[in-house]
């Protein structure tokens, strides 16, 4: 049948993520440098100032589609901004799977490798308040704590400024079951934590980390 055809050749691709435009869409550095022949991870702490302060983080932002032809362009551009490089300083490498993360949140993760020696560096201070780096092989010896967060679905809430209700899905209107009324289903996803004298290394962060280890081969001491 012709209408199959046509079916057969809309779906001939690689598949995307549905409802990808509802989501902050956002590509991260995975940076990689060389130090006395061994290869590091190289981590930024977040500066005060910004959101998530304090936090170690890989260099990345959300994607421009005014200055970012692609997810690795915002990589690179914003590891460039972060850490005071250029992008000539940079070899991309590959991609790493995609994060859908349950806080609205797409992330893409780009591997690259920094030929530049990390003292040269100039960090941008309104951004990042210092660097450090961590050896791979420390990732392979390291068992990585996970433990829990629940989240909820709520299709209503109490605002605890005004003590009004706030009605996201009219559930009487749409001719709903009751049960959606107030609270209904729960997700409770693993985070990941590494501890390491530097900081803490944990969240989207270490999940990207247990990813690159995982397909480049590296041997991670107890699998997930």
């Amino acid at each position: 049948m012709q209408i199959l055809d046509h079916i057969r050749l809309s779906l001939d691709g690689t598949p995307g993520i549905d409802g990808r435009d509802e989501y902050m869409y956002s590509s991260v550095l995975v940076p990689l440098v060389e130090i006395e022949g061994e290869l590091h991870f190289l981590f930024q702490e977040r500066s005060e100032n910004i959101r998530q302060g304090g936090e170690v983080s890989f260099p990345g932002g959300q994607f421009d589609g005014t200055r970012d032809g692609t997810g690795a362009d915002t990589a690179v551009r914003e590891a460039c901004e972060e850490l005071g490089i250029c992008p000539g300083d940079i070899e991309i490498l590959g991609q790493l799977d995609t994060v859908v993360s349950p806080m609205g949140t797409i992330v893409e993760a780009h591997v690259g490798f920094l030929s530049r020696p990390v003292k040269e560096y100039a960090v941008n201070e309104k951004e990042v308040s210092r660097i450090f780096t961590v050896p791979v092989s420390f990732f392979e010896e390291t068992e990585p704590e996970k433990h829990n967060v629940m989240i909820r679905i709520f299709s209503r809430e109490i605002d605890p400024e005004t003590g009004e209700e706030k009605v996201y899905l009219p559930v009487e209107e749409l001719g709903l079951p009751e049960r959606y009324g107030s609270s209904w289903g729960a997700f409770r996803p693993w985070v990941y934590f590494f501890r390491h004298h530097e900081g803490m290394i944990w969240g989207l962060t270490a999940r990207i980390i247990l990813n690159f280890m995982r397909k480049t081969g590296y041997r991670v001491k107890k699998c997930l």
